[in-house]
C-alpha cells in the first residue's frame, strides 16, 4: 500500500494516468514502457510501483475512469426513456464522440492487456463496466419493450461488440494507410460520430 494521504494517492495516480495518456497520444501502447512512464512524473521513479505494478494497470486505470465519464452520458440517456432508435443512435454517437481515448483502448488486446494486472484491480474495472453494460440494457429496453430479456441482451453485446472496431477505421496509422492504398483498398476518413452513428442506427 502507498504512504500517505488519500489525497496524496489519488494525486499520484492521476499523475501517473496523465503522463501515460500523454506518452499514447505520440506512440502506440506496446511502445510505452514503465520507466517512459516513470521518467515523466514529478516524483520519485521507484515509488511508481506503490500505485501501479504493471503498465497495463496504468492503462486498465485509465480505462476504468474513462468508462466512468461515459457512464454518466449514458445514465442521462437512459433516464430520458427513448423509443426513437434514430434519436438514440445520435445521442450515443455523440457521447463516444467525447470517449475518443476510450475507444482508442477498445481497439487495444484486451486479453493482454487484462492478463497483466491484479485481480483486484481487474474487479474495479469490471464493476464500472458492469454499469456501461447496465445503462445500454435499459436504454435499449426503452426502445424495445416488447424484445425478451435474451433479445435485448443480443442487441446490448451487439452495440458493445461494435466499439472496438470504430477507432481503426477513423484513425488509420501512416502505415496502415500506405499499406491500404499499395493493395488497392480505399482508404476514406471516417469520423467517429459518422461512423458510430450508422452503426448504431442499425443495431439498436
Amino acid at each position: 500500500m502507498p504512504k500517505g494521504s488519500p489525497e496524496l494517492t489519488k494525486s499520484r495516480r492521476s499523475e501517473i494516468m496523465e503522463a501515460s495518456i500523454r506518452l499514447y497520444d505520440e506512440r502506440i501502447f506496446k511502445d510505452i514502457t514503465m520507466k517512459d512512464i516513470a521518467e515523466s512524473i514529478t516524483f520519485a521513479r521507484s515509488n511508481i510501483y506503490n500505485y501501479f505494478q504493471t503498465r497495463e494497470e496504468i492503462f486498465l486505470g485509465i480505462f476504468e475512469q474513462e468508462y466512468r465519464k461515459w457512464n454518466r452520458d449514458l445514465e442521462q440517456i437512459a433516464n430520458e426513456h427513448i423509443a426513437d432508435k434514430n434519436l438514440l443512435a445520435d445521442l450515443l454517437a455523440k457521447s463516444l464522440e467525447k470517449r475518443k481515448l476510450m475507444l482508442k483502448l477498445l481497439a487495444v488486446n484486451l486479453y493482454d492487456l487484462e492478463e497483466n494486472c491484479r485481480i483486484e484491480c481487474l474487479i474495479s474495472f469490471k464493476k464500472v463496466y458492469a454499469v456501461s453494460r447496465s445503462h445500454m440494457l435499459e436504454i435499449i429496453k426503452n426502445c424495445h419493450p416488447n424484445l425478451s430479456d435474451e433479445q435485448l441482451l443480443q442487441k446490448m453485446l451487439a452495440v458493445l461488440a461494435y466499439l472496438h472496431g470504430i477507432y481503426p477505421y477513423c484513425y488509420a496509422t501512416e502505415k496502415q494507410s500506405a499499406a491500404m492504398k499499395s493493395a488497392g483498398i480505399e482508404a476514406k476518413a471516417q469520423k467517429i460520430y459518422d461512423l458510430a452513428y450508422a452503426g448504431l442506427k442499425e443495431l439498436i
